[in-house]
């Protein structure tokens, strides 16, 4: 997602002033209104329509590759999060986000972990991706093994040279080094 041009940003903003006052214009705010729910909602159909022919491709080709371009197209907002969770509701595209804003996505068959559901592009195609349940943005079951996976990462970025920890935080780290050892699975 590109950043926010300031020299855009500020073209618009002036364009709100009324002509030689130093004053925003509530008539020309009001147009720019009008005009950003217009295209919001035909932005918004495309968007459904652009994820459905991805759903339709992952199906028939089991390619997914174009659906990270189109994660990272959307700006960062509940829309964005909401395309993920209609992705993760209707299809077997799995969308990850690394801590470094990097999109990827895979798919995945009924024998792997990570497969969650079949893919229906009826109800795909029917449900607007700006209505998907914020729980199904992540897949992937919540369990000992998960848990456990989750807390060495806390544990390992606490450990981590970019961490600024007070004493008493890390303190309370043998506390979740010894719930990660007693939830690991024994050798």
């Amino acid at each position: 997602m590109a950043k926010l041009d300031m020299t855009d940003y500020r073209n618009v903003l002036g364009s709100f002033m009324q002509d030689g006052a130093n004053d925003y214009d509530p008539k020309l705010i009001g147009a720019s209104i009008r005009s950003i729910a217009s295209t919001g909602r035909k932005m918004d159909a495309r968007i459904h329509a652009t994820a459905v022919a991805l759903a339709h491709r992952s199906a028939d080709h089991r390619d997914c590759s174009l659906v990270p371009a189109l994660i990272d197209a959307m700006p960062k907002s509940a829309r964005r999060k909401a395309l993920i969770a209609w992705f993760h509701a209707f299809t077997n595209v799995a969308i990850r986000t690394d801590d470094k804003g990097k999109v990827t996505a895979n798919m995945h068959g009924p024998k792997s972990k990570m497969f969650k559901v079949s893919l229906d592009l009826a109800k795909a195609e029917g449900k607007p991706f700006w209505q998907a349940e914020e729980a199904a943005v992540d897949p992937r079951a919540f369990d000992d093994k998960s848990f456990a996976k989750a807390i060495a990462g806390l544990i390992a970025r606490a450990k981590g040279e970019n961490a600024k920890l007070s004493p008493a935080a890390m303190a309370k780290l043998a506390d979740l080094e010894g719930i990660a050892k007693a939830l690991a699975p024994a050798k």
